[in-house]
């Protein structure tokens, strides 16, 4: 005679192992990144890590996750480096900048984060696309340093230097102008909205 007791066990264990991995997945799924290429492309990426989008009107558009590297192989590092010496820029340090942006909840983060992290990940974007836009966007980023450092901890803002409007929202910082865009959406950004522009 079969123990009905044991049966309704079975199916108990079965129900909470598949409410174990949907909750797993959940969280996965919670802490992963989007970006997309709208309205010029129909392109939406997911993925882990720091989004970081450049996009020049329906010319190109690049999304890279780094999940905690960048997308720089060892080949094409020193051709990166050569063009940030030659721009004048910082000597960057992109592996260090992802891994910051992916653990350090925005509320640590300080003036020196938003100039050196963020600037490392717009330069990977645009080093090989777009180089000539990289001296400008890290002169914006070191004089509105404070105002932006405010704005990724959650006081969102629009304001406008040289020729960009720049749109932050928490762990989210855009740089508009005409038809270029470069981004960098953190996994700490609001899931609601695919930009930063403020609500």
């Amino acid at each position: 005679m079969k123990n009905p007791r044991r049966g309704q066990q079975g199916r108990l264990a079965i129900a909470i192992a598949i409410a174990f991995i949907f909750v797993v997945l959940q969280s996965e799924i919670a802490t992963a990144t989007q970006c997309d290429c709208r309205p010029d492309f129909d392109v939406e990426a997911e993925g882990f890590g720091t989004c970081v989008k450049a996009k020049d009107d329906a010319k190109w558009c690049k999304i890279k996750f780094d999940a905690g590297e960048t997308s720089i192989g060892a080949p094409q590092a020193d051709e990166f480096r050569a063009t940030l010496k030659k721009l004048g820029l910082k000597d960057y340090d992109p592996d260090t900048a992802a891994k910051v942006l992916i653990e350090l909840e925005p509320d640590k983060w300080d003036t020196t984060i938003v100039q050196d992290f963020f600037g490392a990940l717009l330069a990977v974007a645009l080093w090989n696309n777009e180089p000539d836009r990289l001296p400008a966007l890290e002169g914006i980023i070191g004089k509105e340093s404070d105002r932006i450092l405010s704005g990724l901890q959650g006081k969102d803002d629009r304001s406008q230097a040289d020729s960009y409007v720049i749109d932050v929202r928490r762990g989210c910082l855009q740089f508009e102008s005409g038809s270029f865009v470069a981004m960098v959406r953190t996994r700490f950004a609001s899931a609601s909205s695919l930009n930063c522009a403020p609500r």
